[in-house]
């Protein structure tokens, strides 16, 4: 037997979370409670639209945690939509927090128990990571009918033991790529140098300058940002969960090139190495560089850390390919209680 508790505030379940995200190597950074603790404030902040964050707590027949089940909850008169956290956001892996040795009967208990508490819901539930036990359960515990999956590219590159066997994983073309870029910067007669940050906060200002490039990319990629291509920089970060996150949290990786002492491009994550940045400046397009800093920074984390991969996340750019990347996939479900 089952019991299901529901809570408000996510205090309350910390030590449960903690306990059990510690002893689920199959978990992301997203799901730890720290980054989950900014997610939470941020859609309280946002204030989204018929939304509430609610923190479902799974008790098996011992009354010992098994599963925290996070959700925003979208009510409707037709029908509620329960969405993961960090739907909103732009988080690269979403799941709930359970004990990894979590059976599927006890996760379709607790689905049973929160459609009871929801009334009348639909289940949307994206982002999960294939090595997720999530993917197992869902398909095990719910007849086909009762689900939608989709499937989505992501792309990551493996970390050799050696950076000179790296150079090995990239085809002829790539590495003329490469000799390229660096002839031209000693030809044009530019400095450049990459700085690789493991297990650190972004400092403020230099955060302001990343986040002026990423964004900058995307107006030029002309991608569909909304109402947010008309606000402040300095809103638009406050509004966004990851990069607060990147500013606050201690395990942080980020990676800058330079070049003549302005930024050129970089990537940032919170956590492990999964990037949910990438950005270039376009203005030094002629020196490809985004190579020098893929390359230089796998260098760096070979060198000097133990990372096996480096998660360019969603996605599947040609450019991730040809550097080393390797498939891997993230799956969405919509489920429905006929």
């Amino acid at each position: 037997m089952y019991r299901l508790i529901k809570h408000t505030d996510l205090r309350t379940v910390k030590d449960a979370w903690n306990t059990l995200y510690n002893h689920n190597i199959h978990l992301t950074p997203y799901q730890q409670y720290s980054y989950c603790s900014i997610i939470n404030e941020y859609s309280t902040i946002l204030k989204r639209h018929r939304v509430k964050n609610v923190i479902y707590e799974l008790r098996n027949t011992h009354d010992q945690t098994i599963m925290l089940m996070p959700l925003h909850i979208e009510t409707a008169k037709k029908q509620s939509i329960a969405y993961m956290w960090g739907k909103f956001s732009q988080s690269g892996h979403l799941d709930f927090v359970y004990d990894e040795q979590i059976q599927n009967g006890a996760f379709l208990a607790g689905m049973n128990l929160i459609n009871k508490d929801i009334g009348n819901a639909k289940f949307v539930f994206t982002c999960i990571a294939e090595q997720s036990k999530l993917n197992e359960m869902i398909r095990n515990g719910f007849p086909s009918s009762h689900y939608t999956r989709r499937k989505d590219t992501c792309v990551q590159i493996p970390i050799a033991d050696s950076f000179n066997d790296y150079p090995n994983t990239l085809n002829k073309k790539v590495r003329q790529n490469l000799r390229n870029s660096f002839a031209r910067l000693k030809t044009d007669r530019r400095t450049y140098e990459v700085q690789t940050r493991v297990n650190q906060a972004i400092p403020s200002d230099i955060l302001l300058q990343l986040f002026k490039t990423y964004w900058k990319r995307l107006s030029d990629k002309k991608l569909p940002i909304g109402v947010k291509r008309f606000l402040p920089v300095s809103l638009r970060m406050e509004l966004n969960p990851t990069i607060i996150a990147l500013k606050v949290l201690p395990n942080v990786f980020y990676s800058i090139i330079y070049i003549d002492k302005t930024i050129a491009g970089f990537t940032s994550q919170n956590g492990k190495i999964i990037l949910p940045f990438l950005a270039i400046n376009g203005a030094f397009s002629r020196f490809s560089p985004g190579g020098i800093l893929i390359t230089e920074t796998i260098k760096f984390l070979i060198e000097n850390h133990d990372y096996k991969y480096f998660d360019l996340s969603r996605c599947d750019e040609k450019y991730k390919y040809a550097y080393g990347g390797i498939e891997h996939f993230n799956y969405s479900y919509e489920i429905y209680f006929l």
